[in-house]
């Protein structure tokens, strides 16, 4: 919302609202909130931090880093992806590095704050190693067969429409303005999809609910760019084009959207949870849990 009002200026506030509750709600987001984790935290502090960026509103862009860095010990990363792939495009079209010296350092900041969550993970609280179980296995992607990844790939096509369809906008876009700046947002998130592509884990290697949720990133990408006043119009398309194939997302809870909105879970429901999450935080193989 706040980056479209930049854009238009309160004639428009009503459109703005539409455009940003149709994106709350899109189909990647769906898919996320279908088997809830906080890791939409995430998109939403990056989202911010980035406008607060563009915006040169830096007590704002800070609050929103730091809250980003603390959602997840990989947030940081993903900041990084998406800053460096900008700077490297505004150096090869010939502008200084003084022009991105803030994306730079908030690179730098990003990547080193998930390096440090991870040593404090790994040599602090230990408990289970996460990614070996879930990504790359053990022996090292042994797992991996030119099929088993031909399947994946060929089934993502096809059964993750709302995850699909929008890049190839995106894509299809910047081809037809010769920017390619729609499309980087994207691109930042390759080596991401390539991860779960690849990964051990059947879900995870499908994409399924809320592993790739970095690409709402993306999907926001083009609003920060000035050029192009049509830019709106392309992130609504991307919207509508992820709202396809939600009969298929994975539901492993069974959660009715928007019926669940007007169902509160009952006390007894509630004291079962928390009865869980106790015997949870006790649990050997997660380690120390503060």
């Amino acid at each position: 919302y706040w980056v479209l009002i930049r854009r238009w200026g309160g004639r428009r506030c009503w459109l703005a609202a539409l455009l940003a509750l149709a994106f709350a709600f899109n189909g990647l987001a769906i898919a996320c909130g279908r088997n809830p984790h906080f890791e939409p935290l995430l998109v939403g502090f990056a989202m911010m931090f980035l406008v607060a960026l563009t915006a040169e509103r830096s007590v704002i862009a800070k609050v929103a880093f730091l809250a980003c860095v603390a959602t997840r010990e990989d947030a940081g990363f993903h900041l990084f992806a998406v800053l460096a792939v900008w700077v490297v495009v505004d150096r090869l079209r010939g502008r200084p590095l003084s022009w991105c010296d803030r994306r730079v350092r908030y690179a730098l900041a990003a990547f080193l704050c998930s390096i440090a969550a991870l040593c404090v993970q790994k040599f602090v609280v230990g408990g289970s190693n996460s990614f070996s179980r879930v990504y790359v296995g053990d022996p090292l992607y042994a797992h991996l067969t030119w099929n088993s990844v031909s399947e994946r790939i060929a089934y993502i096509l096809v059964a993750r429409p709302y995850l699909v369809l929008p890049p190839l906008a995106a894509a299809a876009w910047a081809i037809a303005r010769r920017d390619p700046f729609p499309v980087l947002g994207f691109v930042a998130y390759g080596p991401w999809i390539a991860l779960h592509v690849l990964a051990v884990g059947d879900i995870p290697g499908t994409l399924a609910n809320y592993y790739p949720f970095p690409t709402l990133i993306g999907m926001f990408w083009p609003l920060l760019a000035p050029r192009d006043k049509a830019t709106p119009w392309l992130v609504l398309a991307m919207v509508a084009l992820s709202w396809m194939g939600l009969d298929r997302q994975h539901n492993p809870g069974g959660i009715d959207i928007p019926g669940s909105f007007a169902r509160v879970p009952s006390l007894s429901m509630q004291r079962d949870t928390d009865r869980a999450v106790e015997q949870l935080v006790h649990a050997p193989a997660l380690g120390r849990i503060i």
